[in-house]
């Protein structure tokens, strides 16, 4: 009886799941049954789930296991209000750089995420609290059922393994900041057994402490790491430090400079101004670009007989717009944390903004970040390019007076405004870049110049006001 019922059920079970009777299929039971067709699809369901209870066991597939139990982060997550709101946003924000944006905006307020709303990938330059999750991602992908209990405390040669791969690079961060000598011994002991990524994780941390104290263990890490990568970077680092030059870099730099006249200005003038030759042939633009690329910038300096503070100023923008090119990316590569601002500066004063959203942008110091967008505003740059700039790790007191917010207002009282896509754009980088109250200015004039109060294309300037009422500003 039981291998009939069987057979029977998969036609039972489609055509209920097409909304047809299934009474006339079921020839097993059909002595059961009712003659009123209504009741007879009653009974049938009936009897099919209670044969289906008692017969039929869900089987657990064999790759289901269990995973380990998420951390909490020491950050709280965004109000239950807001949420929706934020949902919202992050379904608009297809790219995952324009995510992280968000994710920063958030962070700065003292919030995280919901973790079914976002999760950061394991590279993912997030904020440092979400490293408990980058680690419990990688140990779900690694197959293992539970995760260690990070301790409280700083980071130690004692504490070392009990730490993630990404806790311990954002608690490697912190000492270097705190205590740069204290990482020493932890570099000596521990680096050499970690896995090419984290090596490098590590050497990324290195920031504007890094001194004279480091130069012994980035010699040793430029000659022997095992990974061409982290050699490079240590060579980047030793570079910046003016402790990574040689011979060689020298007559390249040397040859470089070769290549400019140091003038004065005018007849009546001291000061002195850097200029281009003029190159001969193709090949001759092509040798000074590539010695560009690859020479550091502080023997280019010291070829110049000039100061690294006074190149960038000195430098010929425009003259070469791929020397340019070249001229940012070796500043990028080997100039010092202090020298990044002035070569920033200079690119925008001369107009060569593409600069400074390529090679410059990662190493721009947070102070300056926002003097920077201010000027970009201030040459008419778009709000989007500032954000570019701005990363959502600082944000504009004021924007309404600029060009690119009056480009917006247009949209609405001329026809050839911005285009829809771009205006979309705008808005958007309009919310993650102000405070709260430079979006409650900016969402009153929006409003007056005739954009509807729930247009969605605002809602990142309504988040960011809700965040300033709710949050803590960091």
């Amino acid at each position: 009886m039981v291998e009939p019922v069987y057979d029977m059920m998969g036609p039972i079970l489609a055509r209920w799941a097409m909304g047809t009777p299934a009474a006339p299929v079921a020839k097993a039971w059909q002595p059961l049954l009712a003659a009123d067709p209504t009741r007879a699809e009653l009974q049938l369901l009936a009897l099919s789930g209670q044969f289906l209870n008692a017969m039929v066991a869900a089987s657990v597939p064999n790759t289901l296991h269990t995973l380990p139990l998420l951390p909490r982060l020491a950050v709280p997550q965004v109000p239950a209000a807001l949420r929706p709101l934020v949902q919202r946003l992050l379904a608009s924000l297809k790219d995952t750089a324009q995510q992280i944006t968000l994710v920063r905006v958030l962070a700065r307020y003292g919030y995280s995420l919901n973790p079914s709303d976002w999760m950061p990938q394991g590279d993912a330059d997030t904020p440092s609290f979400y490293a408990p999750w980058q680690d419990w991602l990688a140990a779900v992908a690694a197959g293992q059922d539970t995760l260690p209990d990070v301790p409280d405390a700083p980071l130690s040669v004692e504490n070392w393994h009990a730490f993630g791969a990404a806790s311990r690079v954002a608690a490697f961060a912190r000492l270097r900041q705190q205590y740069p000598a204290a990482t020493h011994a932890l570099l000596d002991s521990h680096f050499p057994r970690l896995l090419a990524d984290e090596r490098l994780k590590i050497l990324q941390t290195f920031g504007p402490e890094t001194g004279a104290a480091d130069i012994p263990f980035l010699q040793h890490i430029a000659l022997k790491d095992r990974a061409d990568a982290v050699r490079k970077y240590a060579r980047r680092l030793l570079t910046r430090m003016a402790a990574g030059t040689d011979e060689k870099a020298k007559e390249s730099a040397t040859e470089l400079a070769d290549f400019f006249t140091l003038t004065p200005e005018s007849p009546a003038s001291k000061q002195r101004a850097l200029k281009l030759k003029p190159a001969k042939t193709i090949a001759q633009a092509a040798r000074r670009n590539a010695l560009c690329i690859t020479v550091p910038f502080l023997d280019l300096a010291a070829a110049l007989n000039l100061s690294p503070d006074m190149l960038p100023g000195m430098w010929p923008w425009g003259a070469d717009k791929q020397l340019d090119n070249s001229f940012s990316h070796m500043a990028e590569s080997s100039a010092s944390d202090a020298v990044i601002a002035s070569v920033a500066h200079a690119a925008v004063a001369s107009g060569s903004f593409h600069l400074l959203y390529k090679d410059l942008n990662d190493r721009l110091p947070l102070p300056e970040r926002r003097d920077l967008a201010h000027a970009l505003l201030a040459a008419n740059e778009r709000l989007w390019n500032t954000l570019t700039v701005l990363r959502g790790k600082v944000a504009l007191d004021d924007v309404v007076d600029t060009a690119a917010f009056r480009a917006i207002i247009a949209t609405q009282t001329e026809e050839a405004g911005l285009s829809p896509t771009v205006l979309a754009q705008e808005l958007l980088a309009l919310g993650l870049i102000t405070t709260p109250k430079a979006a409650t200015h900016a969402l009153a004039a929006l409003e007056q110049a005739g954009f509807l109060a729930a247009d969605s294309r605002l809602d990142m300037l309504r988040l960011t006001i809700a965040l300033g009422k709710t949050g803590l500003q960091k």
